[in-house]
């Protein structure tokens, strides 16, 4: 069983800190362990965010521009609500993961930000013959504002 739950008190704290923020702040990131879109239902009844619906409306009410997690190995992008705009979820899936066989390769994303929120997302792929990593894609921004979150 991989589950988790952020829960209610970690809520708390989360809209505390925001209101606590100083202006400063133009771009707001959340880092969570899982994901948040629907996968199948074995995978929902033992490796999902318990209460990732919560999370998500907090996220959305908090003016939040993005939250990135891990736990799934494949790539994933979305964003939250009817706004494009709003919200982006952003799994690159793995960075050590080797699968030739089944085409996928280590890869990560590389986010461009700037005062007004994020402007682009690019991701990087494993190339093993050159034994480094290269640019995979530069279109993953316009990919999860198109895309909304299946939930």
């Amino acid at each position: 069983i991989a589950w988790g739950q952020v829960g209610a008190a970690q809520l708390d704290r989360l809209q505390a800190a925001v209101a606590a923020e100083g202006p400063e702040v133009k771009v707001r990131i959340a880092m969570v362990h899982h994901n948040l879109h629907r996968r199948g239902p074995l995978a929902q009844l033992t490796s999902s965010l318990r209460d990732g619906d919560a999370l998500a409306a907090t996220l959305v009410r908090l003016g939040f521009d993005a939250v990135l997690h891990g736990h799934t190995h494949a790539p994933h992008l979305a964003h939250l609500g009817d706004d494009p705009c709003g919200v982006l979820v952003l799994g690159c899936g793995s960075s050590t993961w080797y699968r030739p066989g089944h085409g996928q390769w280590a890869h990560f994303n590389l986010l461009t930000l700037d005062p007004g929120g994020i402007r682009a997302i690019r991701s990087e792929v494993w190339d093993n013959d050159a034994r480094s990593f290269r640019p995979a894609r530069d279109d993953l921004l316009d990919v999860a504002r198109r895309t909304p979150l299946a939930q």
